[in-house]
């Protein structure tokens, strides 16, 4: 007989203790699922016609009321009523609603004769108000108390249904859990008499990857296992013959090699001292020659072999463009040292920048560069459609948002009528609350245009120590709040080509976060560095973790543990802001031991970024 068949039957009753599981569950689950069904079908009908009933009285009192009024509307809230209480005549289900419905139409009979004479006053109306008004009211008493009894009515029902479910839910578990266990037994012992010969062949498997080529099995069993014995018994001679061949263990570590770097998910493309591609695994083969022709990718190995350190692209904004034979990929790039084999690189090997070819001859020099590309397309897309998403709610928000705090002012205003001083204390916080939404949609909005390079920098020469008094002055109500003492350092005079109204914003969003964090004070700084300016916002709060000091410039991002305020939006912008300006922001340890957040900008009117301007110094130095 076949392992098949032998693992058919040793399953066999697991399969019957599930089918009978199955059964008692559907139908548990159906009758279940029929109770619910009928109390809310039976239920809720005769209380929509009683909300009908009373909604047409409604209509019948207002008619009754006013000065003049159509027949029209009293007809058609009869005939409601009267639609409705066939519905109820149909639908008597519980004790006592048959007397409570007789009485009702007799109340209605008697309503609809009251208002169906002619008035002096009023075509239509009844004859003597005063007798509609009371039948009425009769009515409307008769209704809510049929109303209400369904209502008591399908509550007492829900808590037998729920009393019906749970005991059969404990029924069906005791009967689940039995059969399934009669089933799991039955099968166990069936399975481990069949699988006795495959722990044999599992002892023979260990010693051989142990080393020891001399094991050698006897099962018995199925023909399947017989024959499994048997290969695995020629497979044992055969590497007991190759091992005792070196070429053998030089191609074993090779095929494993081979193995291990086909089953990364990344592309691995090895450069040797050349410049030329020595190997790559699967995936790399088919980037390989979009890597070699690609400018950034050529750069980054370039700089790992000048410095004979690695460099990494790990930002998913920073992600490059790859054109492959697959589509167009967007990657992550990293780019390691090979050393030589005498051990490490050289110390002087970034000496012998700008020598083509020069310094992979040198003793200790790099042997090459392994580049390895990460797929991050997937992710890239993903991140775009969040940031739309978050474009596009901010944009559908801004009118209804509108709409609101403009309602709430003219609230507050008496616009709507007098309000009492608990309702003028809602409105104010309803205010406050619609003011804050509107700043977080604001920020929104702008850090979708800096991010989408929509509106470039309006450039003009400013004042950089008028800038930082006027956002220490903003911040002074805030900062006495939380009783934290504002200052600045001396600085030069500086004056600046940069959009004002956005370097405006940075500021205050560096100073609004160092105030939140601070414990007694929060330090400005500035300073001038080669053609750039340094701007520092100091503070001695708990400080930012290193591993979240890149993550807080990212879109709603918070440190853990830290007071929560705001949206997550204000690092984001600053960052977006500061690049348009071709600078750079960062976190590091302030020195009165909470986080320095620092942005750099360029100090005097350029059309090309820092990056641009050092990589010109470079080539000029190299001249």
């Amino acid at each position: 007989m076949k392992l098949q068949t032998h693992l058919w039957i040793a399953q066999a009753p697991l399969f019957v203790a599930l089918g009978v599981t199955a059964s008692l569950g559907a139908v548990g689950l159906v009758s279940l699922g029929a109770e619910p069904a009928a109390i809310v079908y039976e239920n809720s009908r005769t209380i929509d016609a009683m909300d009908a009933m009373l909604d047409g009285l409604g209509d019948v009192r207002a008619a009754i009321d006013v000065d003049s009024v159509d027949r029209v509307p009293i007809r058609r809230a009869l005939a409601s009523m009267e639609e409705a209480l066939a519905l109820q005549e149909q639908n008597v289900t519980e004790r006592g609603e048959t007397d409570l419905t007789r009485e009702l139409r007799v109340r209605f009979e008697r309503l609809r004769d009251r208002v169906g004479g002619v008035s002096r006053r009023l075509p239509g109306a009844a004859d003597d108000p005063s007798e509609a008004v009371d039948a009425a009211e009769r009515l409307r008493v008769t209704a809510r108390a049929i109303r209400d009894l369904n209502r008591r009515a399908m509550a007492e029902k829900s808590e037998l249904a729920k009393a019906n479910a749970e005991d059969r839910a404990r029924v069906l578990a005791i009967t689940v859990t039995i059969a399934s266990l009669v089933g799991v037994l039955l099968a166990w012992a069936r399975g481990r008499r069949l699988l006795r010969p495959i722990a044999v062949l599992d002892l023979g498997v260990r010693r051989l990857a142990q080393g020891d080529l001399s094991a050698r099995v006897r099962v018995s069993g199925s023909e399947e296992i017989a024959a499994l014995g048997r290969s695995f018994n020629a497979m044992a001679e055969q590497l007991e013959t190759y091992r005792r061949s070196s070429v053998g263990e030089l191609m074993a570590e090779r095929e494993r090699l081979t193995v291990i770097m086909n089953s990364l998910v990344d592309a691995v493309i090895v450069f040797d001292a050349d410049r030329r591609v020595s190997s790559t695994n699967a995936r790399g083969r088919a980037w390989v020659e979009a890597a070699s022709r690609h400018p950034a990718l050529q750069e980054l190995c370039d700089v790992v072999r000048d410095t004979g350190e690695p460099k990494h692209v790990a930002r998913l904004e920073e992600a490059l463009e790859l054109v492959t034979s697959e589509g167009t990929r967007y990657v992550l790039a990293g780019a390691t040292p090979i050393p030589s084999p005498s051990g490490e690189p050289s110390a002087g090997t970034g000496a012998l920048r700008g020598v083509t070819g020069a310094w992979h001859g040198a003793p200790g020099a790099l042997r090459g560069v392994t580049l390895a590309l990460r797929d991050v397309t997937s992710l890239r897309r993903i991140d775009a459609f969040k940031r739309d998403l978050v474009s596009s709610a901010a944009h559908e928000l801004r009118t209804p948002l509108t709409s609101v705090q403009m309602s709430v002012h003219l609230c507050l205003e008496g616009a709507a009528g007098p309000v009492t001083e608990r309702q003028t204390d809602l409105l104010d916080t309803a205010r406050r609350e619609c003011e804050r939404l509107q700043s977080i949609v604001d920020d929104l909005l702008e850090l979708a245009r800096l991010e989408r390079r929509v509106v470039e920098p309006k450039r003009a020469p400013f004042g950089l120590d008028e800038l930082v008094t006027q956002a220490l002055t903003r911040a002074e109500d805030e900062a006495g709040r939380r009783h934290v003492a504002l200052s600045r350092e001396p600085g030069p005079l500086l004056t600046l080509h940069a959009d004002v109204e956005r370097l405006r914003h940075v500021i205050d969003n560096l100073i609004a976060n160092a105030i939140r964090h601070a414990r007694e004070r929060v330090i400005v700084a500035w300073r001038e560095r080669d053609d750039a300016v340094r701007v520092e916002v100091r503070d001695d709060g708990p400080g930012i973790p290193e591993e979240h000091r890149e993550k807080v410039f990212e879109l709603f991002h918070r440190v853990p543990g830290t007071e929560v305020g705001g949206a997550g939006l204000g690092l984001a912008i600053v960052r977006e802001v500061v690049a348009s300006h071709g600078g750079e922001v960062g976190v590091e340890d302030a020195p009165e031991g909470g986080a320095c957040v620092w942005f750099e900008i360029l100090s005097a009117d350029a059309s090309y970024t820092r990056s641009d301007r050092k990589n010109a110094a470079e080539a000029a130095s190299a001249g």
